[in-house]
């Protein structure tokens, strides 16, 4: 377990591996990262990403054979959230730039060949398949940018010993104040 020793009044940040442990704010508040960037641990020289992570509990997920609508609402009725501004250095801020342009870019190139590509005489089968393959690949993108934000630096809190306890059943830590959990998989929902 590390730990970031933050400026008076900040909220203390911890890691736990590939798990950032960062104490509860009140709603509406942007927790700041320390000033490493979380991907690399380079000095983070661009504007920072505001970013908002959401959980919930994975047995909710067994909500999905009632059905997909009653998971969605349950979901969003139960998660917990949290508001980041998570620092980057410039490499990391530019690809991330780039990958939100492409995620805008792509699909709307699939939607414009929806109408161009037909005049050039193309099949509307291949014409459907075109534009349905770009607007897919448009939201991967988006969505790997989205979730891959918090990475895995081992310069950005440094681990030390596991001084934080597991609440039984739970991914909630404790230490003084009450933590919740961060990792560099998909598993921000």
């Amino acid at each position: 377990m590390a730990s970031y020793a933050p400026a008076p009044g900040a909220y203390p940040i911890a890691r736990d591996g590939q798990r950032l442990i960062i104490a509860a704010a009140m709603p509406g508040q942007t927790i700041p990262l320390p000033p490493p960037c979380v991907k690399c641990g380079a000095p983070a020289n661009g504007k920072p990403v505001d970013k908002n992570f959401s959980w919930h509990h994975p047995a909710l997920y067994l909500l999905i054979l009632a059905g997909v609508l009653v998971y969605a609402i349950v979901a969003v009725i139960v998660r917990k959230s949290v508001r980041l501004r998570v620092p980057l250095c410039a490499q990391h801020a530019q690809r991330r730039s780039l990958a939100i342009t492409l995620a805008w870019v792509i699909p709307l190139v699939g939607i414009a060949d929806a109408f161009i590509l037909p005049r050039l005489g193309t099949d509307g089968g291949w014409v459907a398949l075109i534009t349905v393959v770009f607007v897919l690949t448009g939201i991967v993108i988006w969505a790997v940018a989205s979730i891959n934000i918090v990475g895995s630096s081992p310069d950005f809190a440094k681990p030390t010993c596991n001084s934080s306890r597991r609440l039984a059943g739970t991914d909630i830590y404790t230490q003084e104040a009450p933590l919740f959990p961060f990792q560099n998989t998909a598993d921000h929902h």
